[in-house]
């Protein structure tokens, strides 16, 4: 009987003062009950009467201890439970730290700075791609020997002309922004000499940078270079031709850069 009082201890921790306190008080009911089988203490003598007594009483005092021993073990383990709970979240992040950023955060305005940074961004890569094409585009400032519109044929006439590349009027306005868009609406402009251009007089023509298709540069040829454009539905090809290979092969080269800078950002 007392083994299997002794059997109904709890076998994992329970949080239950009362269900602690239970346990043990059987568990010491069990081995008193053995010690009086043992001793085969059936009789109803004064002196068995007086050793039941103190067992009572034994057995009172016992409970009362283990109640409180119970007690203040399930208070320990919910302590425990209490500071694990409080200290890792379901993440696996400290809580308690979160609570802490949380309450020592600086107090910011509604607004996001996102969109002021980027424009601060976008200015900046607007400035590196405006500097960086106006120093190309020095290197088209050159005069050369030019066919006229109708093609180069064996009796064409070959004139002198000085090429530059010149942005437009308009969008208005000194940021870089602007200055991109006005260099995005360029053209390749020639005038009759250098003089015409540094008086800033009237041009003899011009092509539009992004109406430009094609620029070509060959062994066969290498003082000529040859501009095509589409403009308007109209295609048109302009054969210059350099004094030296040097000026016109450069020259080429950096006509396809400067064309290629506006395919790679648009306006």
């Amino acid at each position: 009987f007392g083994s299997s009082l002794g059997s109904r201890l709890p076998r994992g921790p329970t949080k239950n003062p009362s269900e602690w306190a239970g346990c043990l008080a059987m568990w010491l009911l069990s081995q008193i009950l053995n010690s009086f089988c043992c001793g085969r203490m059936h009789d109803d003598s004064p002196a068995s009467n007086s050793r039941a007594r103190a067992v009572q009483i034994m057995i009172g005092n016992d409970a009362e201890k283990a109640i409180e021993k119970a007690g203040l073990l399930a208070a320990e383990l919910e302590a425990d439970d209490e500071q694990d709970s409080s200290e890792v979240s379901p993440g696996g992040a400290p809580r308690r730290m979160k609570t802490e950023a949380a309450h020592h955060a600086p107090v910011t305005s509604s607004v996001s700075p996102r969109s002021h940074d980027l424009s601060e961004i976008e200015a900046d890569d607007f400035r590196r791609q405006v500097e960086k094409l106006e120093s190309l585009v020095q290197g088209l400032q050159k005069e050369c020997r030019k066919y006229p519109k109708s093609g180069r044929t064996n009796l064409s006439w070959v004139g002198r002309r000085y090429f530059a590349a010149l942005p437009a009027e308009l969008p208005a306005g000194s940021s870089w922004a602007f200055r991109w868009q006005r260099w995005f609406r360029g053209r390749l402009t020639y005038w009759k000499d250098k003089q015409s251009f540094l008086k800033q007089g009237t041009p003899k023509g011009s092509v539009s940078l992004l109406s430009i298709v094609r620029v070509t540069w060959g062994e066969d040829c290498p003082e000529e270079v040859m501009v095509t454009s589409m403009e308007d539905g109209q295609r048109q090809n302009l054969v210059l031709i350099f004094d030296m290979k040097d000026d016109a092969k450069e020259w080429c080269n950096v006509l396809m850069a400067v064309r290629g800078m506006f395919q790679v950002r648009k306006c």
